[in-house]
């Protein structure tokens, strides 16, 4: 869950593939690094699919 971290921030994925994700509502660049790396640790932990 993002919430807790960006309160205050709307996060839409825009487009997403097996190779990739677009995201928006983020205003600065290391926000968004942050945000994808947590998705990255999420894609990776493959537990969700079950």
């Amino acid at each position: 869950n993002l919430r807790p971290l960006y309160p205050k921030t709307v996060i839409r994925i825009c487009k997403g593939s097996s190779n990739g994700v677009e995201l928006t509502g983020l205003q600065l660049d290391e926000e968004r690094k942050q945000v994808m790396k947590i998705m990255q640790k999420v894609w990776e932990d493959d537990s969700w699919l079950h």
